[in-house]
């Protein structure tokens, strides 16, 4: 195997497809097979090596890259395996976006199966986590190479993707593989070695290491019912008019989640189908008894041990978390689906079958096959509003062994001929009862051996019918296979056994699966059958060439019967051989089943074709075909089925369906939705060849009663099968993070990223009613309190989720608290020749203890964010300083914070060389204690030599000389805040050098070559304005604009890199000293236009207001993202009058701006 290896210099113009051009060009000459490693490196960001996986993976640094993320126009599909380098498989077959050779890998799905804490919200379009304790918050401005936006996922290149987790991404063409590698173990990777007690590195001295809160769930005695509401009415060619009426509700009854069905049309009676059910009450937390879950009601039970599907009325429980888990072979998958759904079933990427939900709201698909490996099947589910919903199931085979000593199992007690109502009611006689029992269960006797025992009982009405059996099973790891052995013994002395091996051929995706079974006078336990003697093979072989998945099956089923009375034993055989081939042809998925069996001289052969494809967003189309080609009196094709889904508007959607049936039966359907925000119009049309016809108007809601408002909320925005969450949101005033006479409910807390929530504001009582929340999975919450009375509250719980279940409302008292940030800066008075240090450790300490400690910036400013307030003191690590011979003055400042002032900033730390043998006064100040003492980040420059004894001495006396003269400038206390400096203990007061006033700027590019920012500079200021040269700290920058403070220059520049200049900067090619510069009015204030929660919408509204020609030029108009809201204002004011009096202005000309809310808000 041979490898290519190209280095990219973050920031460089080298693109992958670049790259990749190469990559052909020299392929030919190097041989087969052939490797491309693209690595990312960078000085300033992110590298893939060991000395730089601590840094913070800013957003400064990120911003530094001369190419921006480019958008993806219609990308093609490409199916790769995705594999870590240690060779564990985490996607087969999986999908990949292919554009300009660049490959695209979907962020959150990927972060999700490496167990990553990163995660892209489409609605602030931003990726948010924290990867090798290093926060991520990039923005799609701040990422390169090429990405597109499909459903809630963002698909990034997969070099990108693969730099911010740490990690480089290896394309192996001729295999179809993407190979992920880094030096540290993913976590995923971690957890699998732990649970094989393997040791992996550990971080022993990780003191960050934080979980995210999850809120967990509760069940009520009773919550009001969220209810799901349809009504069609229907006319005919025989002018009969017909209506129907369905509801579904969830809430909680009896600390239960209720979930009723009603269903009714004319002539009928009212079907009621009523479940109640109970889930853990959050990922990790299980019920009583190790339960993961538990129902009764209505309920059905699919996939066990014996194959035997239970419906009726009844109870079952599980402790596990998925319940396909360890069941081989031949599966049922069965989900919740609104009735007439369209429904397509993926395998590993591949359409394998197809569907339609059934009128109980279910869709199910009978003998799927599983092979060795990880089997993802993904239900893709069609509406009939142009919705669509995919749910994702994978089963595991081989390598998810249970540990030694775990156990899991399951059980229930059915009535197979009862419902809990209608006329099958268990209150009705007028059928016999019919119940079916089963208990299973399976320990773990060592890490590659699992023994199960499952027990089956039922009553049968049928003749010669099995009423219980047991089965005993041993499941064994073997080297990239694993072997099931099943024994059945039943009631009337009836054995089976059966023998399955799966497993893949070496490391190719050559799956396979050998079967061989033996009965022995074995019955079925729920249908009449003969007793008798079967004896089965069967094989089957799966695979994947490029495009194209294929598997070929076939066995032979021997049965002996012998004859009662005669004693004669007949013997026949069948033979069974099938073969199903899926690919993928740009947008279009295609699969082909043929299936062929023999009974003794009596042979079939079917043909089943389907095809599904995405034409474009608006547009997409299903069709299916099904063919007997052994039939000789009929028409070989026996159903055909097309289905084309058209979207041409957000609201609008049109659904055609055309269908052919045997004896010549053609039919058409057509179904037009029109949605609104509170409900969806549906008119509906249906017409054959027989001149049968019938027309249908249908109106469908959603109802929901917020109990704080006494309002009944209709909307179509959401599933009423969600979570609600009532959330109490206060101002904890004495931080205690709970309600009490010191606290004040807090007015205007909006939150998202529910579209639906938008209008959502917290009342004056602090209470908020949002619904719509996932069940069963943790959910984020992110909170705006831009329209509070102070814009820097900030809640005191910042990552948190809520899990959840259908119809159940969870009450949350979130406490907020004014979150300050602290900006300083660290200036130096060290000789010439003395190295000047950087990524300087800086402490906030509170009573005794540092609770956080930041390094400061390129610029040598540091910021401490989320300051609650308190008695706080803020200084250089001590060790850090130490180590170097040097020491700050002052050593420390003291800060008095109440919460009334969102930015504090600091007079100026300074650093200076420390001569302890010639002046012994200066002290080099306590030591940390142990509990204060903190790793220092090592450096990669080394200290520089020793001073001559007589130059040190000069040095120290021109110090304090100037020391003396000096007067202090101390932060003056006010009514806000107060800091106040401290000093050494042998040190003077007013022994601070005057502090130079700073400005800040936006920073393009910096060189320590003269030629080369002329060169740089040249060339940009075509393109920016006001770009001018300048000398600082060494390095020839190149800057625009000038800000009083670092808020001022983040609101004109959020997505841009800022740096703090001095007012003594000049342009490097300049002798000249710069006028003093005035420190202009600080920006208080500025007049909102509106708000989105869509970014794209937010981008296009400004474009528009920058176009309109209403504002004038030099008024800037600027956009602010906080949480998931993009905010568009125009304007900086210093006072509010000022503000106020130009919104007047602008309200005389434009009226229509008072419509979308333009108000005055105050700036951060």
């Amino acid at each position: 195997m041979k490898s290519l290896v190209i280095f990219k210099p973050h920031g460089s113009n080298l693109s992958f497809a670049l790259c990749y051009q190469l990559f052909r060009l020299l392929k030919p000459n190097l041989g087969l097979p052939l490797t491309l490693t693209l690595i990312f490196t960078s000085l300033t960001t992110f590298t893939a090596n060991a000395n730089t996986l601590s840094q913070p993976f800013s957003t400064k640094t990120a911003t530094t890259a001369t190419t921006r993320a480019t958008l993806a126009k219609e990308p093609e599909f490409e199916l790769f395996d995705i594999i870590l380098q240690d060779g564990l498989q985490l996607f087969e077959s999986t999908d990949v976006y292919s554009y300009q050779s660049a490959f695209l890998l979907p962020v959150n799905r990927l972060s999700q199966a490496l167990e990553i804490n990163l995660h892209f919200d489409a609605t602030s379009q931003s990726i948010a986590g924290k990867v090798q304790d290093r926060q991520v918050q990039l923005t799609l401005q701040q990422l390169s190479g090429y990405y597109y936006i499909d459903e809630d996922d963002l698909w990034l290149d997969s070099q990108q993707l693969a730099s911010i987790y740490g990690a480089q991404a290896k394309v192996n063409f001729s295999q179809l593989k993407i190979t992920l590698a880094r030096e540290q173990p993913f976590p995923l990777q971690k957890r699998i070695a732990r649970g094989n007690k393997k040791l992996t590195e550990l971080d022993l001295d990780n003191k960050t290491a934080q979980t995210s809160l999850i809120i967990h769930d509760t069940y009520r005695l009773f919550t009001p019912p969220k209810g799901a509401v349809r009504l069609d009415i229907n006319r005919d060619n025989n002018s009969t008019t017909d209506y129907g009426l369905n509801i579904q509700t969830f809430n909680d009854i009896l600390f239960h989640s209720a979930n009723i069905n009603l269903n009714h049309e004319k002539g009928g009676e009212l079907k009621t189908r009523a479940t109640f059910s109970r889930h853990k009450s959050s990922p990790t937390t299980p019920l009583f008894a190790g339960l993961s879950q538990y129902q009764f009601g209505d309920v059905s039970v699919a996939n066990t041990r014996a194959g035997t599907g239970y419906s009726g009325v009844g109870l079952s429980f599980t402790s596990k978390d998925n319940k396909y888990n360890n069941y081989y072979g031949k599966i049922t998958i069965e989900e919740y689906a609104p009735a007439n759904w369209q429904a397509e079933l993926y395998n590993n990427g591949y359409l394998i079958q197809t569907g339609t939900a059934n009128v109980d709201g279910r869709i199910i698909f009978n003998n799927v096959e599983t092979t060795y490996g990880i089997n993802r099947f993904e239900i893709v589910l069609y509406g009939e509003f142009g919705e669509e919903q995919t749910i994702t199931r994978e089963i595991n085979i081989g390598n998810n062994q249970l540990k030694p000593g775990e156990f899991n199992y399951s059980g229930g007690l059915i009535d197979t001929q009862h419902s809990l109502f209608n006329d099958t009611s268990i209150f009705s006689s007028d059928k016999d009862s019919q119940l079916g029992a089963y208990i299973q269960t399976e320990v773990g006797i060592s890490a590659d051996t699992t023994l199960g025992f499952s027990a089956y009982q039922q009553d049968n009405s049928a003749v010669d019918a099995a009423n219980a059996e047991y089965i005993l099973s041993v499941t064994q790891q073997l080297p990239n296979a694993l072997l099931d052995i099943n024994y059945w013994q039943q009631d009337n002395s009836g054995t089976k056994t059966e023998v399955d091996l799966y497993g893949r051929i070496g490391s190719s995706s050559l799956r396979y699966q050998l079967t061989a079974s033996q009965n022995k006078q074995y019955q079925n336990l729920h249908a009449s059958n003969d007793t008798s003697n079967d004896t089965r093979y069967f094989a089957s072989l799966s695979g994947r060439v490029d495009k194209l998945s294929y598997q070929f099956n076939g066995g032979r089923t021997t049965t002996k019967v012998t004859d009662p009375t005669t004693q004669i034993t007949n013997k026949s055989h069948q033979d069974r051989l099938g073969n199903r081939l899926s690919w993928r042809l740009h947008k279009f998925n295609f699969t082909n089943t043929l299936n062929y069996s023999r009974i003794d001289e009596q042979t079939t052969l079917t043909d089943e074709f389907a095809i599904s494809s995405r034409i474009n967003k608006s547009l997409n189309l299903r069709a299916s075909a099904l063919f007997d080609l052994e039939n000789e009196e009929q028409d070989k094709l026996q159903s055909a089925n097309l289905n084309i889904n058209w979207r041409p508007t957000a609201g609008l959607n049109n659904q055609t369906n055309l269908r052919f049936l045997p004896n010549d039966v053609y039919s058409i359907n057509n179904f037009l939705s029109w949605r609104q925000n509170a409900y969806a119009l549906t008119f509906s049309a249906a017409a054959d060849n027989n001149h049968n016809w019938q027309i249908g108007l249908g109106l469908t809601f959603n109802l929901d009663w917020d109990y704080h408002q006494n309002n009944l909320n209709m909307s179509y925005g959401y599933s009423p099968a969600s979570t609600t969450l009532d959330v109490f949101n206060f101002i904890d005033h004495n931080q205690n993070a709970i309600y009490d006479g010191f606290d004040q409910p807090l007015q205007g807390v909006r939150f998202g990223p529910k579209k639906h929530w938008q209008e959502t504001v917290s009342q004056q009582n602090g209470a908020s009613y949002l619904s719509g929340i996932s069940a069963y999975q943790p959910a984020s919450v992110y909170v705006d309190t831009l329209d509070t009375a102070a814009q820097h509250l900030r809640p005191i719980f910042t990552d948190f989720k809520v899990y959840g279940h259908p119809g159940g409302i969870i009450a949350l008292d979130l406490p907020f608290n004014y979150a300050i940030e602290i900006l300083g800066d660290i200036q130096f008075d060290l000789p010439d020749e003395d190295f000047q240090p950087q990524f300087i450790p800086v402490e906030l300490r509170r009573d005794q203890q540092v609770i956080q400690t930041v390094n400061s910036e390129f610029d040598n400013s540091y910021l401490f964010e989320k300051i609650w307030p308190g008695q706080y003191t803020i200084r250089i690590n001590p060790e850090f300083l130490n180590k170097r011979n040097l020491f700050a003055f002052p050593e420390y400042f003291a800060l008095t914070i109440n919460g009334k002032q969102d930015l504090i900033e600091p007079n100026s730390f300074i650093i200076r060389k420390r001569i302890n043998q010639q002046n012994p006064s200066i002290s080099p100040g306590p030591s940390p204690s142990k509990s204060e003492t903190i790793q220092t980040p090592s450096l990669t420059s080394t200290q520089p030599a020793a001073l001559p004894k007589s130059a040190s001495r000069a040095i120290a006396d021109n110090t304090l000389k100037q020391a003396s003269k000096t007067k202090a400038t101390n932060i003056q206390p006010s009514a806000l805040a107060s800091v106040t400096p401290l000093t050494e203990p042998n040190s003077h007061p007013n022994q601070e050098p005057n502090k130079v006033k700073s400005v800040y700027a936006i920073q393009h590019a910096a060189y320590k070559s003269n030629s080369l920012c002329d060169e740089k500079f040249a060339t940009l200021k075509q393109t920016v304005n006001g770009l001018k040269r300048v000398q600082h700290q060494g390095y020839c920058r190149l800057v625009s604009g000038e800000y009083p403070s670092l808020t001022a220059a983040k609101q004109a520049a959020p997505n841009q890199y800022i740096i703090q200049l001095t007012a003594s900067t000049s342009d490097p090619n300049s002798s000249e000293q710069k006028p003093t510069q005035h420190k202009p009015q600080k920006a208080n204030y500025s007049i909102q236009l509106a708000a989105y929660t869509d970014n794209t919408i937010c981008q296009q509204t400004l474009t528009r207001f920058k176009n309109s020609g209403l504002f004038k030029p030099k008024v800037a108009l600027f956009t602010l993202q906080q949480n998931s809201w993009c905010r568009i204002f125009v304007g900086q004011f210093a006072t509010q009058p000022q503000a106020r009096a130009y919104l007047n202005t602008l309200l005389n000309a434009q009226p229509s701006l008072k419509q979308r809310g333009a108000y005055v808000k105050r700036l951060r």
